[in-house]
């Protein structure tokens, strides 16, 4: 579930925004942007 609001996050970082974008730990003191993302799953 992790791995795939990552690439949604990921995803909408290129398509949508056109913002660079890099994955790291721990808690960053950057401005925030906050999305929703819907994911239609079976399990």
């Amino acid at each position: 579930m992790l791995a795939t609001v990552k690439q949604a996050a990921e995803n909408f970082c290129i398509h949508q925004i056109r913002e660079s974008h890099s994955i790291s730990e721990g808690i960053s003191k950057k401005r925030t942007l906050i999305a929703f993302i819907d994911i239609d799953a079976q399990s």
